[in-house]
């Protein structure tokens, strides 16, 4: 590999669509979707291109993380994941999205989180006041982890008592959140989110 493949994308000035890495980027990230929407949308179980689309998403995260600045690849990193959501590819969506979105903060999983003190050592240790943009990414890809696990869990004809618990780990992870976010105003609509996958995963277990 050549260093010319390898230099970021500010070598080249502006961030902008005219820019070599962000439009490489831009371009395998749209041959991604092309072919994910026709993986979704194949009557047949296409397992081989499903499996392509995996192994080319990998490939995209790996190799423009070190040359993206980090906050457009994070949220393209989050637009793809809602993308393979809206697409019914929750797996997907979860592993190489929304989870991979909180990787870089802890490791630990949503629905191992225990109160709403390791929720906040976890996923917020220097309290909600940080960069607005990094607060707002790490919530959407926290509802997005909670909403794939919920749908994977439906698909099931019969919910397992291994299903079960998940789901009540998952309400309780809700209900952590929203108790952190309880005392600051301006999260409100965080908290209004919050009641509504709440009443959407009650609502299902109620039937």
């Amino acid at each position: 590999m050549t260093a010319e493949m390898d230099l970021p994308a500010s070598y080249y000035g502006e961030l902008d669509k005219r820019n070599p890495v962000v439009s490489a980027f831009e371009r395998d990230i749209n041959s991604f979707i092309t072919l994910m929407k026709r993986v979704a949308s194949s009557t047949s179980q296409d397992n081989g291109s499903y499996a392509k689309g995996i192994k080319i998403l990998v490939e995209i995260w790996k190799k423009y993380k070190h040359r993206l600045p980090s906050k457009l690849y994070q949220e393209r990193m989050l637009q793809i994941a809602d993308f393979l959501f809206g697409i019914k590819l929750y797996e997907l969506a979860l592993w190489q999205g929304y989870s991979l979105h909180l990787l870089q903060f802890n490791s630990v999983k949503i629905t191992d989180i225990t109160d709403v003190d390791h929720f906040m050592a976890c996923f917020f240790p220097e309290g909600f006041d940080t960069d607005q943009d990094t607060f707002t990414m790490k919530v959407h890809a926290m509802q997005g982890c909670a909403l794939c696990i919920f749908e994977q869990e439906k698909r099931h004809s019969i919910l397992s008592q291994k299903g079960l618990c998940k789901l009540l780990h998952l309400l309780n992870f809700i209900r952590i959140m929203m108790q952190a976010f309880q005392q600051h105003e301006h999260l409100c609509w965080q908290i209004y989110n919050g009641s509504l996958h709440i009443y959407t995963i009650c609502r299902y277990l109620m039937t």
